[in-house]
């Protein structure tokens, strides 16, 4: 769940808000059946929006499918474990986007008022520079092309 961030004062009974269901597991890790181990859920979608969003900080809520079923608990580690290898990690693969088109061009003729470019032909030619701001990716642009 995406929620708001957890503080001295959050308790059981004053938990930070839920706001989005972002990702569920079915996965099952138990240190008393001998499997104990990572368990997963991916939350791309709200890495995204904290990239959007250029937020310093996020959070994520952990909860049960059912809260009320007793057999329903997990246990996970927290960053103050002693065991450096179980603190609970988020890994993010990133990619810088690339930098918006400019010296926007409709191969000639064209007309261009307010950014859009108005064209006498089926089939112009369309050009754009731009730059990939980590330099290891291929770009590829998309027009939309209508009929006034």
């Amino acid at each position: 769940w995406a929620s708001g961030a957890a503080d001295k004062n959050t308790r059981w009974t004053k938990q930070p808000t839920r706001t989005d269901k972002i990702a569920s597991s079915s996965e099952t890790k138990s240190a008393a059946c001998k499997t104990e181990g990572w368990a997963t859920a991916d939350v791309t979608s709200l890495a995204k929006t904290w990239s959007s969003a250029k937020a310093e900080t996020g959070s994520i809520a952990l909860k049960a499918a059912n809260e009320d079923d007793v057999h329903a608990w997990k246990r996970f580690y927290s960053a103050d474990v002693a065991d450096q290898t179980k603190i609970p990690t988020l890994e993010v693969t990133y990619n810088y986007r690339p930098y918006n088109g400019t010296n926007l061009q409709a191969g000639a003729p064209f007309i261009s008022t307010g950014g859009i470019f108005k064209v006498n032909s089926t089939t112009p030619t369309l050009r754009f520079s731009t730059e990939d701001t980590n330099g290891d990716d291929n770009i590829v642009g998309t027009y939309e092309i209508t009929d006034t």
